[in-house]
């Protein structure tokens, strides 16, 4: 889209698609210095943003799907999606809003696939373990040897590869790793998982932007006197990354009842419990706090100390 004509091409998402594109860029006579909008797709993005980047073009910008739906429904009130209609708003977009350029590099990508392969076969080894365990209860009523031996291989296999990607993993993030699991109760494999989820530190300008990246800021219903509703997080950020933070909070909040672990931690969960908040509400306050120092820690590139967090608003 140029200020004299629009133009719409449909390509398949393959080399020779984004070649057509390249082509058809050359024929408009546009610069590498053209805005190129891609929403993203759960990774099928990825193929073409990383071609255009390679070519030499530096305004390659990758959005939000929830920016690209709200876009759509300010401008087009009827509703109508097709290909072309999208492409016009994207681009529409991408002419009217600062949109950050792309700045994620391949190993960023690879270490990203790894945590969601990870992910989906700890997701399968809890299916196939679910179905071993079902079947062993009724296997003396009906004799099912062969299925429980099957699913023996099977869940062994599960648990191998599980094993080979967490190290693969840990052994790529391992500057960010020894950062943020030198919090009290933050893993080697759960460090490396926020690190990799975070990705480059430095695209957030503050803690409220990670803490929305997250998914961990508050989703607030008002209007006027008689619209209320209760506060919750909005979960709309990134999950893997979420669900890591919850894991680490858990922990952190079994041992600070205890009374172990870092003092900082031992102090706010205690404060919690005595105003009597829910179980899963000081869950979300620990998983919140634990962000903001993984934050603070990674921008600085230092280790956690134990009077680390009232230097915090400096950052």
């Amino acid at each position: 889209m140029s200020e004299e004509k629009k133009s719409h091409l449909k390509v398949k998402n393959d080399l020779l698609g984004f070649q057509e594109v390249l082509k058809r860029i050359k024929q408009l006579k546009f610069s590498k210095e053209v805005i190129t909008v891609i929403e993203a797709t759960g990774g099928y993005q990825y193929g073409v943003v990383y071609f255009l980047l390679e070519k030499g073009f530096v305004n390659v910008k990758v959005i939000n799907p929830t920016i690209a739906k709200s876009f759509s429904r300010m401008n087009n009130i009827r509703e109508a999606k097709t290909d072309k209609i999208d492409a016009k708003l994207l681009a529409e977009l991408g002419k009217i809003k600062e949109l950050p350029s792309y700045t994620e590099s391949k190993d960023d990508i690879k270490k990203k696939q790894i945590v969601t392969t990870l992910d989906g076969l700890k997701k399968s080894l809890r299916e196939q373990k679910q179905r071993r365990n079902h079947f062993k209860r009724q296997s003396e009523v009906i004799p099912c040897k062969e299925i429980l031996e099957s699913a023996a291989i099977v869940i062994k296999a599960l648990e191998k590869e599980i094993d080979k990607l967490g190290k693969l993993l840990c052994s790529l993030t391992k500057e960010d790793n020894q950062i943020v699991s030198s919090i009290s109760g933050i893993s080697e494999k759960g460090a490396a998982v926020i690190s990799t989820q975070l990705g480059d530190i430095s695209r957030f300008r503050n803690s409220k932007q990670v803490t929305a990246f997250a998914g961990l800021d508050p989703r607030t219903k008002e209007s006027g006197t008689s619209v209320k509703g209760k506060g919750k997080i909005s979960k709309k950020g990134n999950e893997l990354l979420r669900c890591a933070l919850f894991q680490s909070a858990w922990y952190i909040y079994m041992q600070a009842v205890k009374g172990k672990g870092d003092k900082i931690f031992v102090d706010f969960v205690q404060r919690l419990r005595e105003k009597k908040l829910h179980y899963y509400q000081i869950l979300c306050a620990v998983a919140h706090k634990l962000l903001g120092i993984i934050f603070a820690l990674l921008k600085k590139r230092e280790k956690f100390q134990e009077n680390y967090y009232f230097n915090l608003r400096s950052v």
